[in-house]
């Protein structure tokens, strides 16, 4: 996570995103003032750039109703106060959320439109009175492959205090070796499946 002092815009809150929103972990919690813009930029793969991807409300995805989507294009695409772009160089999407509202609280979908089965994110979003960030942008997630780097890892780390990995190495090697080739492996197991699904 980082924050960004450079940026000086009144009465504003820019949140941007940035995990990819294929990944199943916990979703999004954002919080929001009145009046504010919120942006959350979604991140895909190059295989889904010319797809739609549209930005949604529902509880129940099943139930979400769209608010606003792409046209296969780059061009910005607004209806009402939210507005959605897509960069297909870049490989991701935004959204923003324009002086947001107490209405505008509420459960949100970040997603791709694809056949049988759409690519979806949840974004909880909340509305509150008064400042709640602490500079004009905040910057959320980290990057892919990372994001499966440090997941991966973190659960690798709690089964091997369970194995006791370092017990099996020879006393003159240091007790980090196991943990140092392991966690090696598995980025470069990973960066080879994005490079190849990627091309």
């Amino acid at each position: 996570f980082s924050n960004s002092h450079d940026l000086h815009i009144p009465n504003k809150c820019l949140l941007v995103f940035s995990l990819p929103i294929y990944l199943s972990i916990s979703p999004l919690m954002l919080k929001a003032s009145l009046g504010e813009t919120l942006s959350v930029k979604c991140r895909y793969t190059k295989p889904y750039h010319n797809y739609q991807k549209y930005w949604c409300k529902g509880s129940d995805w099943n139930d979400c109703k769209t608010v606003v989507k792409t046209d296969y294009t780059e061009k910005e695409m607004r209806v009402g106060r939210t507005v959605i772009k897509d960069n297909q160089t870049q490989f991701e999407f935004t959204v923003k959320m324009e002086n947001i509202t107490e209405e505008d609280a509420g459960i949100y979908w970040c997603a791709i439109d694809k056949a049988f089965a759409d690519f979806k994110w949840e974004v909880n979003i909340t509305v509150t009175v008064g400042e709640v960030c602490a500079s004009p942008e905040l910057v959320l997630g980290i990057s892919f492959p990372m994001t499966f780097f440090l997941l991966f890892t973190s659960e690798f780390h709690r089964a091997s205090e369970m194995l006791d990995l370092p017990s099996f190495l020879p006393s003159f090697l240091p007790s980090f070796l196991p943990y140092l080739f392991i966690y090696l492996f598995i980025y470069l197991f990973i960066y080879l499946f994005i490079y190849l699904f990627e091309n």
